[in-house]
């Protein structure tokens, strides 16, 4: 006899599904209302594709993930020379955390997967941004949304367009047909 799974299943925007407990920030009766969120995470350092899969995993525990782009090459932007090639995708979903507490949440996911800020666009094993918080406008010392950047980088706008199919993307979501960004990037498959 089979037991009953109390995972939930995602897929993403693309083929393929994974399976990820239910956040327990999302469990019981809370008073705070769910946030849509949409995060940005790239890796250039080591096995890229297990970094981006174990952040992924560990957000899941934080944000009910319901659509992860596609994984997008892309070429470094304002990083030393000999840097490696990003992988990057996005996911989006709902949390009950405050702005706050996803930040707190997405920087130990960093430092779990060995980020180390030394030095500015240094390479990286995992970066993670919040690019949205609902339609909220934040601007804090350590925290900015919408993210300042998001309309000028292609690594971003594409994976964007392909999540917003799945997820409204509060306040843009009638401009990303519009928006141009810059650097180069290539489709490179899926994470899932």
């Amino acid at each position: 006899m089979r037991k009953k799974s109390t995972d939930r299943t995602i897929g993403s925007t693309h083929h393929g599904a994974a399976e990820f407990p239910r956040p327990s920030c999302l469990k019981g009766a809370s008073a705070k209302p769910l946030e849509t969120v949409v995060l940005a995470l790239g890796s250039n350092r080591g096995d890229r594709q297990v970094h981006l899969r174990r952040a992924v995993r560990e957000l899941s525990r934080h944000v009910s993930i319901v659509a992860i782009s596609s994984v997008w090459e892309t070429e470094p932007m304002g990083c030393r020379d000999d840097a490696e090639i990003f992988f990057n995708l996005l996911v989006a979903g709902s949390t009950r955390l405050d702005p706050a507490g996803l930040l707190s949440a997405v920087n130990a996911v960093e430092r779990h997967g060995g980020r180390r800020r030394r030095l500015r666009n240094d390479t990286r094993t995992i970066d993670v941004d919040i690019l949205f918080f609902g339609g909220r406008a934040i601007r804090s010392r350590d925290l900015v949304v919408p993210h300042p950047r998001f309309r000028a980088r292609n690594f971003v706008l594409e994976p964007l367009r392909e999540i917003a199919r799945v997820i409204p993307i509060p306040p843009f979501a009638g401009e990303l047909a519009t928006m141009v960004g810059e650097g180069k990037v290539r489709r490179a498959g899926t994470l899932y």
